[in-house]
């Protein structure tokens, strides 16, 4: 009897050991997933943090190419106005009679769908007007950021540079100093 006792406790103490294997398995398991996915953030951020810097070194090139998208869409928002302009002016004139037409009321009713479809357009281009002032404006303040830390980094090269010629001006009085006494000694 004690030998079957023996042999059930030792099959208990192998099955809590395997028990326990696959744990330290599940959990190594575990631990590589979590590692793999931390390894894979930190891809994910180096390749943000280089994302970032090419934004950052890029924003005055954005700021000019903004400046020059906001031009065109100006001259485009003042076409536009143009012929706003004129098909609100042929409107006017149709219904004054100052132009005879046979087909006035189609005439104008196509005017004001043109100038519906103008108005439509300017206002677009003025939404991205503003959308692009904004844009310029945020990269002008960055810009001006950044020269403010230039400027201060500036001036405390200037302050060291004014030591730094203070301290040779001093050991030139010092040396001059010195050689007096040595021809006074002599």
């Amino acid at each position: 009897m004690k030998p079957q006792i023996a042999c059930v406790l030792i099959f208990l103490s192998v099955g809590i050991a395997l028990g326990e294997c696959d744990e330290l398995m599940k959990e190594l398991g575990r631990s590589k997933t979590s590692l793999g996915g931390l390894a894979n953030e930190l891809v994910e951020l180096r390749q943000i943090q280089r994302r970032v810097g090419r934004r950052i070194r890029s924003w005055e090139d954005k700021a000019r190419q903004n400046e020059v998208y906001l031009g065109r869409l100006i001259e485009q928002r003042s076409i536009s106005e143009g012929w706003l302009a004129r098909f609100e002016e042929i409107n006017r004139k149709l219904l004054a009679g100052e132009i005879s037409s046979d087909d006035k009321e189609e005439r104008i009713a196509r005017n004001i769908v043109r100038i519906a479809e103008f108005q439509a357009k300017i206002d677009r281009r003025q939404a991205t007007i503003d959308f692009r002032i904004g844009k310029i404006e945020k990269a002008q303040a960055q810009a001006d950021l950044y020269r403010s830390r230039f400027e201060a980094r500036e001036s405390v090269v200037a302050d060291i540079e004014e030591q730094r010629d203070a301290k040779k001006l001093l050991v030139l009085t010092l040396e001059a100093d010195l050689e007096a006494c040595k021809a006074g000694m002599a």
